[in-house]
């Protein structure tokens, strides 16, 4: 399973606070196919980001604001997507793995380009620093790559 799920991702992202996916989903069972996450950008004005389970459905228009994919690993998670290509997935889209650091990182995630995140598994007290790591990666490929999906 992956470390971050549509159970876990808006605490970890809005408040920088790690449950497992596993203890989320207990707490909250409902079936969820997105997550709305709100943020105070850093250049100003609040954003709204959407997290979702599948892409299946997209138009041209979602695609133009993909701005990051959690990559668990397997290829077969970009199955249907727009871009076949790992390279021009991640030129699209910043690629980001979160993993445990007992677990040994995956050999495509090794080789794609992406920006890994570890997490402790017996510890939290760095659960901040790596969710604060994220958004700085996101927002450096946002002003890269897509700087029209940015506040005006």
């Amino acid at each position: 399973t992956s470390v971050i799920s549509l159970y876990n991702v808006k605490d970890y992202l809005e408040k920088g606070n790690y449950v497992p996916s596993s203890e989320a989903r207990a707490k909250s069972p409902a079936l969820v196919s997105e997550v709305i996450i709100e943020r105070k950008h850093p250049s100003g004005g609040l954003m709204k980001y959407k997290v979702v389970n599948s892409v299946r459905g997209f138009t041209g228009k979602h695609w133009e604001r993909v701005v990051a994919v959690f990559v668990i690993g397997p290829a077969y998670q970009f199955k249907g997507w727009k871009w076949k290509e790992p390279a021009e997935i991640f030129n699209n889209c910043q690629g980001i793995h979160v993993y445990f650091d007992d677990v040994k990182l995956n050999l495509n995630v090794r080789s794609w380009n992406v920006e890994v995140f570890e997490l402790r598994k017996q510890t939290r007290n760095k659960d901040k620093i790596q969710a604060h790591r994220i958004w700085e990666s996101i927002d450096k490929f946002m002003y890269d790559k897509k700087p029209y999906l940015l506040p005006q």
